[in-house]
């Protein structure tokens, strides 16, 4: 049986984003079904490409448009939307794809468009609700959702990132095939707590034995808590606070690291090691503000890595938040005022060992057994 070819398209840098990656490497190695290609946009300013991508083929577009500063913003954004529609639509039909992926909605008209001259299948997979989530005007947001309704009949399978955006996507767009796929680590554990690095948090920071770690890891931003959480740590004499990440708020975390001894800030590492800094702390903090559906609807990264690393969880008291703290017994859930932190970071010290061994569901592996069944049920 001949091998499908299996386009991914992102705006993003496919080469740094570990979700498109574990998925590509997942159906790569699905025996010979298919062959893997990805098309995404350069950004070299965020970070090293992961050591992953080179066993891969993907080419990264360089928009040009994106330098022409001395332009108004919107002609410049323009630009760039047309240069990527060119640059990918031409790309994306000399592969002659079986399966198109698309990330997000923003690459979703170009699958729709490809998938016409190529008469492949479409795969539409929101990593967030697209049309309410954190940062999008209103008028975007109607906007975003017209698109979606006018281009989902073109769509083969869709895939996301909880149950509840899953439910919502039926609901609201008339969704029929799909399935979720979580965030999950990919760690090369076979399900055992993670090997800590060796008192590197604390030789790092100088922080005493008899102190508690907490950790948060990820994006350095607006409405993750990351204020709150600083504020109610800091009052804590036995717990010292470590960001690691980057983001917006990277300078007022490092004030605060200047400002208490017991505040830390930590550049970000490759995704592949974030499970193993977390597991040296003691608790993980996942924190998400209410600001939009996305964010109440959302299972961050940094939930499953704190599970796998071992450490129970600070987490917000959302729908599917809470339903995987409370199966899986990972940790305490709070609402974001001060208060109800402060109470949640000192219930936490008093949370059981985490059972890694019950977490199985929640693996990359068996992710990658979904991702599988639903590929092979695509394209049969």
């Amino acid at each position: 049986m001949k091998s499908a070819r299996l386009l991914h398209l992102s705006h993003t840098d496919i080469r740094k984003d570990s979700r498109i990656l574990k998925q590509m490497h997942c159906l790569k190695n699905a025996s010979n079904t298919f062959r893997l290609f990805g098309i995404g946009v350069m950004m070299e300013a965020r970070g090293k490409n992961s050591p992953r991508a080179s066993e891969l083929q993907i080419q990264s577009i360089n928009l040009y448009s994106r330098k022409l500063n001395f332009l108004p913003r919107l002609i410049r954004h323009s630009m760039e939307v047309l240069e990527l529609t060119i640059k990918m639509v031409t790309k994306a039909i000399i592969i002659q794809p079986n399966v198109i992926h698309c990330h997000d909605v923003s690459v979703l008209p170009l699958g729709v468009f490809v998938k016409l001259f190529t008469k492949s299948k479409l795969v539409y997979d929101a990593h967030e609700l697209e049309s309410n989530k954190n940062g999008i005007t209103p008028i975007l947001s109607k906007i975003t959702f017209c698109v979606e309704q006018m281009l989902i009949p073109s769509v083969d399978l869709f895939i996301t990132v909880s149950t509840s955006i899953e439910i919502w996507y039926k609901k609201n767009l008339g969704i029929k095939c799909s399935g979720v796929i979580l965030n999950s680590p990919l760690i090369c554990t076979n399900l055992d707590k993670v090997k800590p690095r060796e008192n590197y948090l604390r030789n790092t920071f100088r922080i005493p034995e008899e102190k508690r770690i907490y950790i948060y890891v990820g994006i350095l931003g607006k409405g993750r808590g990351i204020e709150q959480t600083i504020q109610v740590i800091s009052e804590i004499d036995n717990a010292h606070l470590v960001l690691l990440g980057f983001g917006e708020l990277t300078e007022y975390v490092i004030e605060q690291d200047n400002a208490f001894d017991n505040i830390h800030y930590h550049t970000a590492v490759p995704h592949e090691q974030v499970v193993q800094f977390v597991a040296e702390a003691d608790f993980g903090i996942c924190l998400i503000e209410n600001i939009s559906l996305s964010d109440y609807y959302c299972l961050p990264n940094k939930l499953f890595e704190y599970a796998f690393a071992g450490i129970p969880v600070v987490a917000s008291d959302f729908p599917d938040i809470s339903v995987i703290v409370q199966r899986h017994r990972l940790g305490v859930c709070c609402s974001l005022d001060s208060e109800s932190i402060r109470k949640a970071v000192l219930d936490v010290q008093l949370s059981d060992p985490i059972d890694i061994g019950s977490l199985r569901e929640l693996s990359w592996e068996h992710q990658e057994n979904t991702l599988r069944l639903l590929y092979n049920n695509l394209v049969r």
